[in-house]
């Protein structure tokens, strides 16, 4: 089943994989294992988060831009290779990600109260990995605290939390990272909207989160800050233009009845 442009929904039916779904090679799938179970309420929050406006989108972007090949590729599969390969800023791609479920909401997309519940059960979700990861990590949690925490507070399966908190304990830092680059990006685009007022494009401003490729939060700052700093000072210039050819249209209209009269 076709999604978009150059993106295909594959039906996989994998004993070993427990996720709802990935995106890899321009490649969708959805993991149909009756044996798994999975609710259909988080399909759009799903297709949003890897297809379009997310990872697929996302990467598209960047491979459609002027950057290096190392950068246009935004995954990576050899994290077995770390520290020899190229960073793979999981704040600025999974909080992409999660941005483009947020989005979902402005498009109109949750049109039901089932789609709404959807979201929120992701969310809830998204919440209590930030709580597990810093649970585990920074105050000594065990991985039954985990396990426990999450079952108290979400409806998600035994095998999914149990899952959810394997890959919390094995990669440090990657369940805050989804969320802290969500809150970057939301953080951005309401600065540059209060600086820039009615010159505020959504469109621009996606287009200069995604116009560099991975990069740190740090730089997509730096980044944003400039592309604002550029609108201010072109609208300054412009601004001065029409003051200067208003001043030059008045002395000559000036002029005109003086000789006329």
């Amino acid at each position: 089943m076709k999604l978009c442009h150059n993106t295909t929904l594959l039906p996989i039916i994998d004993g070993k994989d427990l996720s709802l779904g990935s995106y890899r090679s321009n490649v969708f799938y959805i993991n149909v294992n009756p044996s798994i179970n999975r609710s259909s309420l988080l399909t759009i929050p799903l297709v949003l988060h890897e297809a379009n406006p997310g990872h697929h989108f996302q990467n598209s972007y960047a491979f459609n831009r002027n950057l290096p090949r190392y950068r246009q590729n935004i995954f990576h599969t050899g994290f077995h290779t770390v520290p020899f390969s190229y960073p793979t800023y999981t704040a600025y791609i999974e909080g992409w990600a999660l941005y483009a479920e947020y989005l979902g909401s402005e498009m109109g997309l949750y049109s039901t109260v089932y789609d709404k519940l959807g979201r929120l059960i992701s969310e809830i979700l998204r919440a209590c990995r930030l709580v597990v990861d810093t649970g585990i990590h920074a105050f000594g949690w065990s991985r039954e605290q985990g396990i426990e925490y999450i079952r108290n507070f979400t409806g998600s399966d035994q095998q999914q939390i149990e899952n959810e908190v394997d890959m919390i304990i094995t990669w440090p830092g990657r369940a805050c990272a989804y969320k802290v680059g969500e809150m970057k990006i939301k953080q951005l685009r309401r600065r540059a909207k209060s600086i820039l007022g009615s010159n505020f494009r959504l469109e621009d401003f996606h287009d200069v989160i995604l116009r560099k490729g991975p990069v740190s939060l740090r730089i997509l700052d730096d980044i944003v800050g400039e592309w604002i700093k550029d609108i201010v000072n072109a609208n300054a210039s412009n601004g001065i233009w029409t003051i200067t050819y208003g001043c030059y249209a008045l002395y000559a209209n000036i002029i005109i009845i003086f000789f006329l009269s």
